[in-house]
């Protein structure tokens, strides 16, 4: 009988050994930084979640100093805070911003960063939100299925569980680059990110220290009105869609934006609300914006989207999803020009 165990014992070694070998490298290479983190808190390779290292990055190195938060998807990380420092506030050393954004960000994933905020007892005194009309009202603005896990109840052990089945899946068909990563072999350089976040601001690109922000804007100009980068714009799906116009904020997205204003009434904070413009011009409702303006008022919301001088040019544009690092100095000093955040009380 004790040989017939030992065969067991041995065949099932055998059999779950791979397993525990993949595993075991798994969680030394720790891709999601579940188990570790990056002392710049970076995150590391395309598949990693922006708003589940934001949300990392302040959990882990709470400091709070931190009194003045940036919202959005991709598309509000050149909004950077050092520059938003000095623009918006004069160089107020007081002032200490913090980039909370997230790709493919939903009203949701706002509200619960904004929530988490006042549960950690920061002191949240300025507010700056970028609205995009294609994703803020999507999924009926509930949290991307990426973000942190309390955002979504999970518990950590369900969070290391969907982090590793996430990373093995070929979803996105991109399994065999994760599996070079597993086996140490190089993978393209667009698939890993090799800049570092800043540590104080958690400005994406670059660091305040060592970086002048938006010193690069001739550079940003020349390349993006190419007439190569033109063309490319040009015959984008974005920019030749004709989107019709339709209401898009739910009753539980309401509940969201209810929850939001609540916050800042109760922390007296200054806020501005950014609707992000859009190559493809698409744009929040009548309705949708009255929704807007009923909550926070019509004076703080900054409202970029449909067709105006910035989606009308397609140099303004990157790519046919995101607006260049221009228009985001342009809205940040537009923020300024219109005295949006001083004039909240």
């Amino acid at each position: 009988m004790k040989k017939f165990y030992k065969k067991i014992s041995f065949y099932t070694f055998i059999c779950i050994s791979p397993f525990i070998l993949v595993l075991s490298r798994y969680i030394y290479l720790d891709v999601y930084c579940d188990f570790k983190i990056d002392k710049n808190y970076s995150v590391k390779f395309w598949f990693n979640s922006l708003g589940d290292f934001s949300t990392k990055k302040l959990i882990r190195n709470k400091d709070l100093t931190r009194n003045t938060f940036i919202f959005g998807s991709s598309r509000s990380t050149h909004l950077y805070g050092c520059y938003i420092q000095k623009q918006l506030f004069n160089k107020n050393i007081s002032i200490k911003p913090y980039f909370f954004g997230n790709y493919g960000e939903t009203i949701g994933g706002i509200e619960k960063k904004i929530n988490l905020l006042d549960s950690l007892e920061y002191k949240i005194k300025n507010i700056i939100m970028v609205i995009d009309p294609d994703m803020a009202f999507e999924l009926n603005g509930d949290v991307q299925k990426y973000d942190y896990y309390s955002f979504l109840n999970r518990s950590k052990f369900e969070n290391y569980i969907y982090h590793f089945n996430a990373f093995f899946s070929n979803e996105h068909k991109d399994l065999t680059e994760k599996i070079k990563i597993m086996l140490g072999l190089p993978i393209p350089d667009s698939l890993v990110y090799t800049y570092k976040s800043d540590p104080i601001t958690n400005d994406q690109g670059h660091q305040c220290n060592n970086f002048k922000p938006y010193s690069d804007s001739n550079n940003i100009l020349k390349k993006f009105n190419s007439k190569k980068h033109i063309n490319k714009i040009m015959n984008s799906m974005d920019y030749k869609i004709k989107l019709q116009e339709k209401d898009k904020i739910s009753i539980k997205e309401v509940q969201f934006l209810q929850s939001i204003s609540r916050i800042i009434k109760k922390h007296k904070s200054n806020y501005v609300m950014i609707i992000s413009p859009l190559l493809s011009k698409e744009q929040l409702s009548i309705k949708d914006l009255e929704i807007l303006y009923k909550l926070f008022g019509k004076q703080h919301i900054l409202n970029l989207a449909g067709a105006n001088k910035i989606t009308k040019n397609p140099a303004n544009f990157k790519d046919s999803k995101h607006f260049n690092n221009i228009i985001s100095k342009l809205i940040i000093d537009s923020i300024q020009k219109l005295n949006i955040l001083t004039s909240s009380h």
